[in-house]
């Protein structure tokens, strides 16, 4: 796995679960909601996931950081948080 780590964007990773997830829903539908229920129970899924997404990008802003890795060669973030193979969490500042 060390070849794609931190190759992939973490979005483009989260769309291709999502499509995972879409997918399989369609092939192997476990529960069927009938009636009221299953608009208002997609809905309320929709939501969480974007209060979820929109919680990460600003928690990310206010880092002064990306999501997107790759941006961080156009520029020098003026600091970065690395997590250590022992688990342990150094962060460096200018």
């Amino acid at each position: 796995m060390q070849t794609l780590e931190l190759k992939v964007p973490p979005p483009i990773v989260a769309l291709l679960f999502g499509v995972t997830m879409w997918a399989v829903a369609r092939l192997l539908p476990a529960v069927d909601f009938t009636g009221q229920w299953r608009p208002m129970l997609a809905s309320v899924c929709v939501g969480f996931g974007v209060i979820v997404a929109i919680l990460g990008v600003w928690a990310f802003r206010q880092a002064k950081t990306t999501v997107n890795r790759l941006l961080l060669k156009k520029r020098r973030p003026s600091s970065l948080v690395e997590f250590t193979a022992t688990h342990e969490i150094r962060c460096t500042s200018d």
